[in-house]
């Protein structure tokens, strides 16, 4: 009768890993929502355009990528804010 009970499993920070009736599965989290921002001085930031976009899902603990189309030459200073 396990399944009239509600799922419940134990992740381990340190092993990346979710035990569940003493399997261990790899988790995949949700992203999180980011809004990247550009500035040439650190003080005034916009939003950059031309970003790509995220997956929905990322694998702990791997990195999850950000890419997006610099115009021209432009030296900037970046910084990813993660939206609540």
């Amino acid at each position: 009768m396990g399944w009239l009970l509600p799922l419940q499993g134990i992740f381990n920070p340190e092993r990346g890993l979710l035990k569940f009736d003493d399997l261990d599965f790899i988790p995949f989290f949700p992203t999180p929502r980011c809004l990247i921002e550009q500035s040439s001085n650190l003080t005034h930031w916009e939003p950059v355009s031309g970003l790509a976009d995220l997956p929905k899902e990322y694998q702990w603990p791997e990195p999850t990528m950000v890419t997006w189309t610099l115009p021209g030459s432009a030296s900037a200073f970046f910084r990813i804010r993660m939206i609540p």
